[in-house]
């Protein structure tokens, strides 16, 4: 069964799109814009914003290390085993995905810092932006490294679910 995966899945999405959410707010907190064409190399002029970047964008592609990792897998596994098909089917937007979050780093990260970047000189993170991001991104660590944390309590509830489910047939 696929459902420990499915849970951790959810909660790693959480953490890394309340993350990715955090950051595109700032941008347009910052620059009243959020323009991508206008944002090209922007990590390169605020160094804090560009480290979450990458961070946030690497988990949301499941890199080892991170909570999507473990869930992704397991996800991935337990699909295989009950429709190989569908298993390589699932492969198809996780490539995407991943084609998408490297071009995304790539563009912020680097590249021609837009003029009107450099006219606004909008400040980094703020210590309180830092202190929020630094959570969502330690949790990422963490249950990414070490899943059964968070697993491990829920393990009685989702056998008893499980149970309850193969009755309803």
């Amino acid at each position: 069964m696929a459902i420990e995966p499915a849970i951790l899945s959810l909660i790693g999405h959480s953490f890394i799109s309340a993350g990715l959410f955090f950051l595109v707010g700032m941008l347009y907190n910052r620059f009243g814009t959020r323009d991508l064409a206008l944002l090209e190399g922007v990590g390169l002029l605020l160094p804090k914003f560009g480290f979450f970047s990458v961070y946030f964008l690497l988990a949301n592609m499941s890199l080892p290390g991170t909570i999507g990792f473990p869930g992704e897998l397991g996800l991935f596994i337990g699909l295989m085993s009950s429709n190989e098909i569908a298993g390589f089917i699932t492969l198809i937007p996780l490539v995407i995905n991943g084609l998408y979050n490297i071009k995304l780093v790539t563009y912020l990260t680097s590249g021609t810092v837009s003029e009107r970047l450099k006219v606004e000189g909008a400040p980094d993170l703020t210590d309180d932006e830092t202190f929020v991001l630094y959570l969502c991104a330690v949790v990422i660590l963490i249950f990414g490294i070490c899943p059964d944390a968070i697993m491990g309590s829920q393990r009685g509830f989702i056998m008893g679910l499980t149970e309850l489910l193969s009755h309803v047939q």
